[in-house]
């Protein structure tokens, strides 16, 4: 998509140093330099659901029509247009987006840009970078760096404290099962380095966000068995088929049971 020409000048004053601090795992946080953006500094919901659209689109930058569909999909597309154009505008005061230099916001007549300046954290952004470097890499050790970075960045459901719209839903389910995906592969490799603690430790945070995810129980029980708690492997097991049998009306795998038969044989 080609790049959105600057706002003309309105004046010579060069713009302050601007970071972006951005957090949309779990709880919702926006801070530019050291202001935290409170409800009343959006002055509507819609001025926030139009910045969380541009946070969440890879590129941050999206055309007015889509925007329009998106936030406003019962209205025709002038009247939907006109409130695109009002929210804008209130994103502008929120953010205290004057004509600078580098603004936050660039627009033309048929998109939408929100730029992020340099030193600024974004954590969808982040999460993004280090799941796309792990799937890259092969060797485990080498990506095991990446899969902490993302697991750890994952602290909720994505803008899990926001009121639900229908286009989030896609971005939500997305980054979970990104996390799960990646929090197993982590867990594998700690099982393999035998590094018990933080296995246990990162298993029982994914069961915490999807208690139904058979791996994680079995990933649990090895390293409970590797530790010789074979109290902990019963429980977990236990603990596994009630679950999967409420949840899914399924039972363990053959080798989730393999598992609990070793030690309950033992």
């Amino acid at each position: 998509m080609p790049h959105l020409s600057p706002r003309p000048m309105q004046s010579p004053a060069t713009a302050a140093l601007t970071t972006l601090q951005v957090t949309t795992f779990g709880e919702f946080r926006c801070q530019i330099n050291h202001t935290v953006i409170t409800p009343a500094l959006w002055r509507s919901q819609r001025a926030t659901e139009l910045f969380l659209l541009l946070i969440s689109a890879d590129s941050h930058t999206l055309t007015r029509s889509h925007i329009a569909a998106q936030l406003w999909p019962e209205l025709d597309p002038i009247a939907a247009n006109n409130n695109v154009r009002v929210s804008l505008s209130r994103l502008r005061h929120a953010l205290s987006d004057t004509t600078t230099i580098s603004p936050l916001i660039i627009a033309d007549n048929t998109r939408i840009q929100l730029q992020i300046p340099p030193h600024s954290t974004i954590d969808i952004d982040e999460f993004r970078h280090a799941v796309n470097a792990a799937r890259r890499i092969y060797d485990n050790r080498t990506a095991l760096p990446h899969l902490r970075h993302a697991v750890d960045l994952y602290r909720g459901a994505y803008l899990a404290d926001q009121p639900i719209a229908d286009w989030q839903l896609t971005y939500r389910e997305q980054s979970a099962n990104e996390y799960t995906e990646i929090a197993l592969r982590l867990g594998r490799v700690l099982l393999a380095l035998n590094l018990h603690p933080e296995l246990i430790e990162r298993m029982w945070t994914l069961l915490n966000h999807d208690a139904a995810i058979e791996e994680a129980h079995r990933l649990l029980m090895a390293s409970y068995q590797a530790t010789g708690n074979t109290a902990m492997v019963r429980r977990v097991y236990q603990s596994c088929q009630i679950l999967l049998l409420q949840q899914l009306g399924t039972t363990p795998q053959r080798e989730t049971t393999a598992i609990y038969q070793r030690v309950t044989a033992g």
